[in-house]
């Protein structure tokens, strides 16, 4: 069976990305859960092996259809020279990772890949879904996304949230095999105020009706310092910090899934670490979690969708057309 493609950025040249790339795929078993390409130059790649003194060997190619299974692949979309300096956050290094990045999102756009995969140092592209942070144990979108401080309570809308945890329902079902999640819903304010009386509880209210199990809203302060938060399947928090800070506390590791859209992609969270750059003491567990996140995020789509579109016939019958019946046989 065909493995799923995954498109990989190269992240800054100048950073741990191809170094963390290059040590997950030095492990052969990795190549047997998907087939991996990276966008980026063959040249800086194998400056980087020699770097680190990896043993991963990889395939140049031109385009994500002649990429081959079984191997790591770096397809060239980087065709001049870059200049390598380790640990120094050049404006020619950050010019070949946005043009890694525009040729993968091309691709992820195209249908080309199945999922994306950014290196570290490189961020989710800003959209109308929901950004999730995954971590161990816990499950966190924002309502907010990334807007200033300045600008979050004016985003705090009946309305908006109640788009949010509509949207997070649904992904928790189609990206996560959830058949009933349970979401837990944050309120904006140390004690309930007005967002929270006019926003957060309609919004739960409007959740309630379409039989959606949301529940608060809970002060961040009180739910995060207990167990609350394991009870539930997922956390919708007002605000980037309500929600980012409590898991990089709570949680072993963490990354970034792109939800609420129809491609998958995932981030480690994690910077381009400049000062630990070719010393080859990156660690690789941030960018392992977030490529497993995207072949299981992929995966659960195909087994979501395959099992609704031949949906079981009606099981039952209107009794109305128990007064519809045959006229009786003459004979």
């Amino acid at each position: 069976m065909e493995r799923l493609k995954i498109g990989i950025t190269q992240g800054n040249t100048n950073g741990v990305g191809y170094e963390v790339i290059l040590k997950t795929f030095e492990d052969p078993t990795t190549l047997e859960l998907c087939t991996p390409v990276i966008y980026g130059s063959p040249k800086v790649a194998t400056y980087h092996r020699k770097a680190i003194g990896a043993t991963t060997n990889f395939y140049t190619i031109q385009h994500a259809e002649e990429a081959q299974q079984e191997h790591l692949n770096v397809l060239e979309c980087i065709t001049e020279e870059v200049k390598i300096d380790l640990g120094q956050p050049t404006d020619e290094a950050q010019q070949a990772a946005d043009l890694s990045r525009a040729a993968a999102e091309k691709d992820l756009k195209e249908g080309k890949i199945d999922a994306l995969v950014y290196a570290p140092g490189d961020t989710l592209p800003a959209n109308d879904g929901l950004t999730l942070l995954l971590g161990e144990n816990m499950c966190v979108a924002v309502a907010t996304n990334r807007q200033p401080l300045s600008d979050v309570a004016r985003a705090i809308t009946a309305e908006n949230v109640t788009a949010k945890i509509k949207a997070f329902d649904s992904c928790l079902k189609r990206d996560f095999g959830l058949t009933r999640p349970r979401i837990a819903v944050l309120q904006l304010n140390p004690e309930a105020g007005k967002e929270e009386a006019e926003a957060i509880a309609p919004s739960l209210q409007n959740a309630e009706a379409e039989r959606i199990s949301a529940f608060g809203p809970f002060s961040s302060d009180q739910f995060f310092g207990g167990t609350d938060y394991r009870h539930y399947d997922g956390i919708l928090a007002m605000h980037y910090e309500q929600g980012l800070t409590p898991m990089k506390m709570l949680c072993g590791y963490n990354i970034y899934l792109q939800a609420g859209c129809e491609t998958v992609a995932t981030a480690p969270l994690q910077d381009a670490q400049f000062s630990i750059a070719g010393q080859g003491v990156a660690d690789i567990t941030p960018f392992c979690n977030a490529l497993y996140a995207a072949i299981d995020v992929c995966r659960s789509r195909v087994s979501y969708d395959e099992a609704r579109q031949d949906p079981l016939p009606k099981l039952f019958h209107d009794k109305r057309e128990d007064n519809r019946r045959p006229a009786a046989n003459p004979e």
